[in-house]
């Protein structure tokens, strides 16, 4: 309440009133109507992208197992699979809950694995 009681003095109004609204509208009307405009057309046209790279990805070997694996609401995680060679991963700037979304269009079935620990899913397809 400070803050406001002093930007409605005349004489601090000037001082205190151009750091308060740089702070609204920072965190609160200018970042809240121009941040998510931005991010949002972004975000679809990277997340286009990346989700492509997973449908190829998923494409050179469709029945094979993938895991997929990323922290929760972070714009980034991984899909593996294990190849005579080795494990192949791929890691992609989309959530785990997209590429989740995503293996279900290509008829993946995905569980969390049978292994207390792990926090990668498990994803089978299903013809």
């Amino acid at each position: 309440m400070n803050l406001f009681s002093k930007s409605e003095d005349g004489s601090n109004t000037a001082t205190n009133a151009s750091q308060p609204d740089n702070v609204t509208a920072g965190a609160g009307s200018a970042p809240s109507t121009a941040t998510p405009a931005p991010e949002g057309d972004g975000t679809n046209s990277q997340e286009k992208t990346e989700l492509g790279k997973l449908t190829a990805f998923v494409k050179e070997d469709p029945q094979n197992t993938y895991y997929i694996d990323g922290e929760r609401e972070v714009a980034r995680s991984s899909v593996c699979r294990n190849t005579q060679q080795g494990r192949t991963c791929l890691q992609l700037l989309i959530s785990s809950k997209v590429m989740f979304q995503q293996m279900q269009k290509m008829n993946f079935y995905c569980a969390l694995t049978d292994e207390i620990g792990r926090t990668d899913m498990e994803c089978k397809y299903v013809p």
